[in-house]
């Protein structure tokens, strides 16, 4: 019976009208624009930012499948397959630094800067 009473008080006080004080936010913050001019530059946002959240995850991924061997440290079998993440992780992030590299070169050559360009 407490239990039902207490859920019906919660669910009353939840349903019941309340005051809002909204804010309106296009006055605080002006109108709300893209800022992107032209296709590069949104381009290049998604490249720096794909860039950098590929790197966190292969950075996880070599800490825990560090610890995971450490934490494997009797088992073979799971010592082999901790090996074998970390062994993929560390891959994953020189391909990712390979990526890295190969928008640096074409920067130089094609005289754009992928990475952060220049904001108009």
């Amino acid at each position: 019976m407490k239990k039902l009473f207490f859920f019906l008080l919660l669910t009353t006080y939840y349903l019941l009208p309340t005051t809002v004080h909204a804010v309106d936010i296009g006055a605080i913050f002006g109108p709300a624009t893209s800022g992107y001019t032209t296709v590069n530059s949104l381009v290049n946002v998604i490249t720096h930012n794909l860039l950098t959240v590929a790197g966190i995850i292969a950075f996880l991924g070599v800490v825990f499948a560090g610890i995971r061997m450490i934490q494997s440290a009797g088992d073979a079998k799971a010592q082999e397959q901790s090996q074998g993440a970390l062994t993929a992780a560390v891959i994953g992030l020189l391909i990712i630094l390979g990526a890295y590299f190969i928008l640096e070169i074409a920067k130089v050559i094609v005289g754009f800067d992928f990475i952060n360009p220049p904001i108009p």
